[in-house]
């Protein structure tokens, strides 16, 4: 089986990504990435069972096309949002419009507020999660003194205007 998860942001999608890669390898399922502008062909190319989405936002043209397109072709769809945990009524229903849920198989969410004000009928669709972006790793030895402290960056938010 192969699963696509098309990124639309890789500084903010991929976090702990690799984990989830490699977990799945061993039962024999195969998870792939492409950019959000390279959807159509990495459809073509993988032809996946499963498509995961970062949003499936109401004014986000470009993954209502990916919506379609998949639904047509029968290929199972999880959005899985990999932004905000923003709980405002206007935010959440522009985030997961019913038009748009009905399509869907499943909604991967961070918490159980983030499904508040979806219909009813797609309630069974929710299935908390948590986040791969905020993982909770027990098994690294935390007793060794820290000796330096920095900040990696890309120079992306930090560089001056």
């Amino acid at each position: 089986m192969s699963i696509l998860n098309v990124i639309d942001n890789k500084y903010r999608d991929l976090w702990g990504m690799y984990d989830l890669q490699k977990n799945l390898k061993k039962n024999n399922i195969d998870l792939f990435f492409c950019n959000k502008f390279n959807w159509n062909l990495a459809i073509k190319y993988i032809n996946p069972s499963i498509i995961i989405l970062p949003h499936i936002r109401d004014d986000s043209p470009h993954f209502k096309k990916i919506v379609n397109l998949a639904y047509e072709k029968k290929i199972k769809i999880i959005c899985y949002p990999s932004e905000s945990l923003d709980y405002r009524k206007s935010y959440l229903e522009n985030e997961f419009p019913s038009n748009i849920v009905n399509k869907i198989d499943k909604i991967f969410m961070w918490t159980v507020e983030q499904g508040k004000y979806i219909e009813d009928k797609n309630k069974e669709k929710i299935v908390v999660t948590g986040t791969t972006r905020f993982k909770n790793d027990n098994t690294a030895d935390h007793k060794g003194k820290i000796k330096t402290i920095g900040v990696t960056s890309s120079g992306r938010y930090l560089a001056p205007l």
